[in-house]
């Protein structure tokens, strides 16, 4: 990320309501077998919208 600012808002944010249970499961599967995942950045998620 380009700015640090951006990625610090990103990290503040990463177990925020919306993304808390993805981003928790992400935390137990990267504790296996040593793999790495990445975790959901909080505004890429957001409440559907109709169409």
């Amino acid at each position: 990320m380009a700015h640090a600012s951006f990625r610090a808002e990103q990290e503040a944010g990463r177990y925020a309501e919306h993304v808390r249970p993805i981003n928790e499961l992400v935390d137990e599967l990267s504790g296996t077998e040593r793999r790495w995942l990445p975790h959901v950045r909080p505004r890429t998620v957001g409440p559907a919208r109709a169409s």
